[in-house]
Order: structure tokens, then sequence, then C-alpha cells
């Protein structure tokens, strides 16, 4: 909701449309379609608020939050045709929410209220957020994955996932040791999906609520966002194994985004018996989703002679949100506190600095490579044991190697 303030307009892309967000004077946000009817002008880009519409930077078509329009200022009659798509949208727990449906049902769920969102007792939110080259039904495998939390992310011990009712909903709850500084905790995580939004409560070190909302971008990328909030007046060594949770919390899902963005979802996988409610979980999605939701085999991109996949050209030049999760990633897979960059003469130099700002690494890349190619393609070769022991074991700059990196011709 921050990023709405009064009289804002976003231009957004979600389910593969071009979509425009705006907040009318009412305060009420509304979502249309993004191009003008007229002549097909980007509403997110130059459109303007007045009243409870949003004005076409183009010819100054006036469009309303139903998507009808309601003036053309040097026309005397409106045709019948001029009117946008507008979706369903609803404002709760720090959020606007959209609902879509490919077969263009109407809304058959409403989105539940957050008891801990303001609340006096918690935190604000803090916001991670990632755009990962993935389906967002396959991530979601992770939360019923026990298997993976020893093995992928180092845990003191395999958890055991039992199913339940938590708050009216079905939940998934996970039970297992927690590493802190003062040796393994009993912990547990409890997980719950609700209309739009994951929720996470883990309990143990510190109560912390995770809400994760994991919306696809297109056919190959989702935009992801973990919001976390903390009970506040617990014990400050609590608090502060609280604040490494989160350190840890985001270490954990770097280490999942590298595996999510060069797996390939198989429609029918080797389960053995000790690999958790996977199957059950694919079951529930099949009953909830209509439509071709699943993709053909071997949609993943075929790799060269060498066995790696070729990069993916990017359409847009690297940004600051592409930063700031490069910056995330390097936190949680290299142990950074934080990552100072600076630019000059065509390079990029990022400055991994740990604890008391001693200096872990640094690392230099050519501005175009960069703006040619993807994060996920950075990440992935930023997460090879080889690379990262090189780069940590050097005393000086680290180039990396722009051949590797760009997409192939």
């Amino acid at each position: 909701s921050e990023e709405l303030g009064p009289g804002g307009v976003l231009p957004l892309r979600y389910f593969g449309r071009d979509l425009v967000l705006f907040r009318a004077e009412s305060g009420v946000p509304a979502l249309l379609d993004a191009h003008c009817a007229h002549l097909g002008a980007h509403l997110g880009v130059g459109g303007r608020v007045e009243g409870e519409g949003l004005r076409c930077p183009f010819h100054a078509w006036h469009w309303s939050r139903t998507g009808r329009c309601l003036d053309v200022p040097y026309a005397k009659r409106i045709p019948r045709a001029a009117k946008l798509r507008a979706w369903p949208t609803c404002e709760q727990n720090g959020f606007v929410f959209m609902w879509f449906h490919a077969e263009d049902k109407p809304p058959d769920e409403t989105v539940p209220e957050i008891p801990e969102y303001l609340h006096p007792d918690w935190t604000p939110y803090q916001m991670l957020r990632w755009k990962i080259r993935s389906r967002a039904y396959d991530m979601g495998e992770n939360a019923v994955d026990d298997v993976h939390f020893r093995y992928l992310h180092g845990a003191a011990s395999q958890p055991r996932t039992t199913q339940g009712h938590v708050r009216g909903r079905r939940s998934n709850l996970s039970k297992m040791k927690l590493d802190t500084p003062k040796g393994p905790v009993d912990g547990e995580i409890e997980s719950s999906a609700a209309p739009g939004m994951g929720l996470v409560y883990v309990h143990g070190i510190c109560d912390t609520l995770i809400v994760i909302t994991s919306a696809p971008i297109d056919g190959d990328y989702v935009d992801q966002m973990f919001c976390y909030t903390q009970k506040r007046g617990q014990d400050p060594g609590l608090e502060r194994l609280g604040r490494a949770l989160l350190r840890d919390l985001e270490k954990q899902m770097n280490e999942d985004i590298v595996i999510f963005e060069h797996k390939r979802y198989w429609t029918r996988p080797l389960l053995v018996e000790n690999d958790g409610p996977i199957a059950e979980y694919r079951r529930s999605l099949r009953e909830r989703y209509s439509g071709e939701f699943f993709p053909l085999e071997g949609d993943a991109p075929e790799p060269d002679a060498n066995g790696h996949a070729a990069p993916t050209p990017r359409r847009t030049p690297f940004a600051e949100r592409d930063f700031e999760e490069l910056a995330s990633f390097l936190r949680g897979i290299y142990g950074a506190r934080r990552v100072e960059r600076s630019e000059g003469d065509g390079k990029v130099t990022l400055e991994l600095l740990g604890k008391n700002d001693a200096r872990l690494a640094t690392l230099c890349v050519e501005r175009d490579c960069l703006d040619r190619c993807e994060v996920a393609d950075l990440r992935g070769y930023l997460a090879q044991p080889l690379v990262k022991r090189r780069i940590l074991a050097s005393d000086g700059p680290i180039t990396l190697p722009s051949q590797e990196l760009q997409p192939r011709t």
C-alpha cells in the first residue's frame, strides 16, 4: 500500500498483461488494463488522477475506476465502445490485492484480516522482494518439502511436518531444531495459505510472522514479497536472535531462489516415502486451479554443449530493484552484512562488508554486461561453490567474466 500514495499511479505487469494501478481521490485503489482504448497510450506513463478516474496523457480521455470513459474533452459524445477492462481489487493488511481468473469468473473468496498488522504489540513490516525466474506453484512446494531444510539450508535436524487447521485454515506445522549462538533450540514453523497470500509463523526464538505474496508476472517470472513482523517486548536477547533469524531466513530464501531458477518442474516426479506431503500439495493445487496450469515437460531453456543453459537477455537496463535483489543475494549466500555500490569508467563495483564493516570481497563487473544479463543468471554464476571460494579467498577486486554472464548470440 505504501507504494501507492494519494493520487499515485503505477504501471504494472502481471499475468502477462500491462496494467495500471491508481489511487482515486477518495483513497480507493483501482486497476485497469494499461492502454487507452483511443490510440493505445499507456495510462501508467504520464497519466494523472482526476477525481475518481484517470486522465490519459495523450488526448486527455478520462477513465473511471470501473473502466468506463467519463469524458472526451474535445468531443460532443463518448463512443459506446469506450471501455477498459477493470480488475476487482481490495486493500487489506497493507497490500493491494487483485482478483485474476483465466475464465473471467468473479471472486469467490475474500482476503482475511491479519490481526498482527498495525497492532501495537507487533513491529512494522520489513520487506524483502525478488523477481524470480520460476513458477509460483513450483515454489510453493517448499513449504511441505521437509528434506531440503537439512540438505540445502543445513538445518540442525530434518523437520517433521504435520497437517492441521489454524485460524480456520488448513496449515502445515514443521517442528525442528533451530541453531542459535547458545546452541540448538526447539522451534516450529507453521505455514498456511490464505487468499492472495501465505502466512508463516516462526516460534521458538522470537515470535515472527512472515506475510508472503507471490504474483506471476508472466509465464517465466514471479514477483515475490516477504514482509516480516515480530512481536514487541520480548527479551532483549531474544530480539537479537530474532534479527539473526531474519538474516537466516533471507539466506535460506536466496539459497532456494538459485534452485528455483535452474530446476525443471517434473509433472511426474520420482518421490520416496520420506519426501513429505508433496504429492498431497500437488493434488490440492489441481483442485483449486483450472485451465492449462502445469507446464509441458522440458520447457526449460536447452543447455549448450557444456551442459549450461544460455543466459536470458534482458529487456530493460539493470535497475535499482535489481541491485537490491543482488545485494540480498550477496548478504544471504556470501554472509555480507552490507553491500556498497559505486560506478565509474563503465564498471560497477560491489564492496561486500561483514561484521564491523570488515571487507569480505570486492566484485567488479562491466555495466554493459549487467544491462544484458538477468539477475537469475548472475545469481546462478555467483552461487557456484568454486566461484564463491575464489571470490572470498581473494585479497583484491575480482572482475566477473563478461563472456560467461552475457547471453550468447
